[in-house]
C-alpha cells in the first residue's frame, strides 16, 4: 500500500442521522456530531445529512445539510427535497 502523498486523506464521509439536535436526537445525535468534529480535525471531507427538526448546529469544516420533514411523528423527509438528498449521497 502506497502512502498518502498529499496532506488530505482521499476519503469523503457522509454521516446520516434522523436528527442532530442533542435534545431531541439523544445519544445518536451527539455521537454523530462528535464523530464528525473529530474526522474534520483529521482533514477528512465530512458532511452530515439530517432532518431539519430542532435547533440548528454549526461545526467547523463540516458541511451540514438539513432536510425539512413532512411529519415530525414519522420523521419522513419532504419529497420536494429528494434531489437535494441524492446530491449529498
Amino acid at each position: 500500500m502506497s502512502p498518502i502523498t498529499n496532506n488530505k486523506p482521499p476519503i469523503s464521509i457522509l454521516n446520516v442521522n434522523s436528527l442532530i439536535d442533542g435534545r431531541l436526537g439523544g445519544g445518536t445525535a451527539e455521537r454523530t456530531i462528535r464523530l464528525s468534529e473529530q474526522l474534520a480535525l483529521r482533514s477528512y471531507d465530512v458532511r452530515i445529512l439530517a432532518l431539519k427538526i430542532g435547533g440548528a448546529i454549526s461545526i467547523k469544516d463540516v458541511d451540514i445539510t438539513l432536510i425539512p420533514s413532512v411529519c415530525i411523528r414519522y420523521l419522513l423527509p419532504n419529497p420536494i427535497y429528494f434531489l437535494k438528498i441524492y446530491k449529498c449521497v
